[in-house]
């Protein structure tokens, strides 16, 4: 219920007679202070607008679980009763407000629902059916620490949404377990609450295509207790939007259409796919940002969920950058760099791009082909393989030694990259990660474009 607090006045507002079926026993109601003191009402009303509130903090009272088993499976001409039912308990905790509760002063709200007494025409459903799609969103994928280390869940490369409620399961019953005086089913993983991602898949069933189901999304129970709410909504509306329009205007099936191109329609249009606190929709680079996001590419550490946008690129972080966005398969076949010990984050990332330059014979790195020791039949030498390539995996990268980096790998893995197109990043003495992210999504969409 939206109701309203009036400190005078309030005579009009008052329910005159109890609902059908009122039972005091079934209600409580001792708020903490009252506004005309300084306060408020503790956490019975949750504030909406325009000094309106929702009767959505209680238990016991505004809450009621008899009844909502059959509301959903009922047939909506069977519902009538059954919503009459949950209508005359709230009207029943609002008069137990304004009598046993000693607050005559609320009511309902005079200026909404004006044609129904004011009152909802519906109970508010939190959860009923959901269905099994494609990919189902479970515990892991909203919890920041089941599947990995934190502080966020696993990334979804196929993500067309995001959202940051954590896991709130109501009780599932009206009675507190005699043994535990507890509510069983009830939990509120507040602290441990995490941007997550979600998955296209989830919003299509199995074994059927062209239908896209935006909200009762396939989840576990655990899982929808953290996705249903209206933000999440709102994206996963717009990319069920997004996809129907291209399956439309390619002439094909829903399960046809490509991930990434209902994600680079979001991004045109600004939806976040991936959470960072200090990248907001303004960004110069955002597309960039969460483009590169999307490739798996995160901030070691990421702390406080930053992408750091504005800090200097360092070559670790670039070489990483690079194999994520080129999407280049991992490959370690030796220790080639004298600086990067193999226990190092960037090791594997810097001789995957070793291995893919040395099987097309391009020196991608400074000195790379030692004309002593890296030969053809070097790896059959019974002493341990010489190191000798120096890269300082902390050093700032400049524009125009990343850019060059770039075209020399494009041609490695037989790609057009046209020099002149990142002119304006040649003379940087060091790049920004957003400027690095911008670069790479920049090299990636002309080689698209090139490749059609």
């Amino acid at each position: 219920m939206s109701v309203r607090y009036r400190a005078a006045g309030y005579e009009d507002h008052l329910l005159k007679t109890p609902p059908k079926g009122y039972d005091a026993s079934l209600y409580s109601w001792a708020p903490r202070t009252l506004p005309e003191q300084g306060g408020a009402f503790g956490t019975e009303l949750q504030p909406s607008m325009l000094g309106k509130m929702l009767t959505n903090q209680r238990y016991f009272g505004d809450d009621r679980l008899k009844g909502n088993r059959d509301y959903i499976l009922s047939h909506p001409r069977e519902r009538t009763e059954i919503r009459k039912d949950f209508m005359n308990h709230s009207l029943g905790f609002l008069y137990f407000i304004q009598t046993d509760g000693g607050m005559p002063q609320l009511g309902l709200s005079e200026d909404e629902f004006a044609d129904n007494n004011n009152m909802p025409r519906s109970p508010y459903v939190r959860e009923g059916r959901r269905f099994r799609g494609r990919v189902r969103l479970t515990e892991n994928d909203v919890s920041a620490y089941l599947a990995g280390p934190g502080p966020r869940p696993p990334l979804r490369k196929d993500s067309i949404a995001i959202g940051d409620w954590g896991v709130e399961s109501r009780r599932c019953r009206d009675e507190p377990n005699p043994m535990t005086n507890t509510y069983d089913g009830s939990m509120f993983i507040r602290t441990l609450r995490a941007p997550y991602q979600v998955p296209f898949g989830c919003l299509l069933p199995e074994g059927l295509d062209n239908l896209l189901v935006t909200t009762t999304i396939s989840a576990t129970h655990v899982a929808f207790c953290a996705l249903r709410v209206e933000a999440v909504w709102a994206q996963t509306g717009a990319a069920a939007g997004i996809a129907a329009s291209l399956a439309i205007r390619q002439g094909s099936e829903i399960s046809d259409i490509a991930v990434e191109s209902i994600q680079d329609s979001m991004l045109q249009q600004n939806y976040k796919l991936t959470y960072f606190s200090d990248v907001h929709s303004e960004h110069p680079h955002f597309r960039g940002i969460q483009w590169l996001a999307l490739k798996g590419c995160l901030p070691e550490g990421d702390t406080g969920y930053c992408f750091f946008p504005e800090n200097s690129a360092t070559w670790g972080e670039f070489l990483e950058a690079v194999v994520k966005a080129f999407e280049l398969p991992v490959s370690v076949t030796g220790i080639h760099f004298d600086t990067i010990e193999s226990t190092d984050h960037v090791f594997r990332y810097a001789e995957t791009l070793y291995d893919t330059a040395s099987r097309k014979g391009v020196a991608l790195f400074d000195n790379m082909f030692h004309p002593s020791i890296d030969h053809p039949a070097d790896h059959l030498l019974p002493e341990p393989r010489q190191r000798w390539l120096t890269l300082r995996t902390e050093a700032a990268v400049s524009g125009g030694a990343a850019v060059r980096f770039l075209a020399l790998l494009s041609s490695i893995v037989g790609r057009d990259f046209a020099t002149d197109d990142f002119a304006p990043y040649l003379q940087k003495a060091h790049i920004t990660r957003a400027e690095m992210a911008d670069l790479l999504f920049s090299c990636a969409s002309n080689l698209n474009t090139a490749q059609s």
